[in-house]
C-alpha cells in the first residue's frame, strides 16, 4: 500500500494545473481588459462620429458662402424686387448672365429606418436648380438683408445657420454653425 500513495503523490505533482482561485484571477484579468477594449472601441466610434458631423457641417458652410459670396461680387445688381429680405427663408435674387437665385426648400430624406424632412440652400440659374447644401444638413437659418447705402453699390448680409442631420438625440451629435457676411456687387453696371 505505501507504494500506491507514493505513486498517487507522483502523479499529482506531474499533473497539476490551475487551482479554481487562479482560474477565478485569470477570467477576472481577461473580464477586465476585454472591458476596457470595448470601451475604448466605443470612444472611438462616437468621436469618429462627431468629427463627421462637424465636418459635414463646416464644408457645407464653406461652399454655400463661397458660391453666394461670388455670385453677388460677380452680378450687375441685386434684384430687390425678387428677393425676400429679412425673413427666414429669404430669398436673394441677382441680375446677371442667368439671372441667378438662391431660396431654400424642404426635402424629405431616409437616415435609417427614419424619414425626416430637411430644408436645403439651392440655386436657380435660369431654368435650372441645383442643390447647394447636401442631404446630411439642415438649413435652419437664411436670412438675407439690404446693405445698399443710396450712393453705394448694391449690397446684402447674408445670414445662414446650418445643422447636421442625426437621429441620435444625444447633444454631443449635434453640430452647428452659423456665418454671417455682407458682400458687394463688383461688376460695373
Amino acid at each position: 500500500m505505501p507504494r500506491i500513495g507514493h505513486r498517487m503523490k507522483t502523479f499529482l505533482k506531474k499533473t497539476q494545473g490551475f487551482t479554481l482561485v487562479e482560474m477565478i484571477l485569470y477570467v477576472g484579468i481577461f473580464a477586465v481588459v476585454l472591458s476596457l477594449i470595448v470601451q475604448l472601441f466605443w470612444q472611438v466610434q462616437i468621436t469618429e462620429s462627431r468629427t463627421r458631423l462637424n465636418r459635414e457641417v463646416k464644408v457645407n458652410m464653406a461652399q454655400a458662402m463661397e458660391l453666394m459670396k461670388d455670385t453677388v461680387r460677380n452680378s450687375n445688381t441685386v434684384d430687390e424686387g425678387a428677393s425676400t429680405f429679412l425673413s427666414h427663408p429669404g430669398t436673394l435674387t441677382v441680375d446677371n448672365a442667368l439671372d441667378t437665385e438662391f431660396d431654400t426648400y424642404t426635402k424629405n430624406v431616409t437616415l435609417g429606418d427614419e424619414e425626416i424632412s430637411i430644408r436645403k440652400l439651392r440655386m436657380t440659374e435660369g431654368f435650372n436648380s441645383y442643390d447647394v447644401t447636401s442631404d446630411h444638413v439642415d438649413v435652419t437659418n437664411f436670412v438675407i438683408t439690404n446693405k445698399t447705402a443710396a450712393s453705394g453699390p448694391d449690397s446684402v448680409q447674408i445670414e445662414l445657420t446650418i445643422e447636421a442631420v442625426s437621429t441620435n438625440t444625444d447633444e454631443d451629435f449635434n453640430a452647428s454653425l452659423s456665418s454671417k457676411s455682407t458682400y458687394n456687387v463688383r461688376q460695373e453696371n
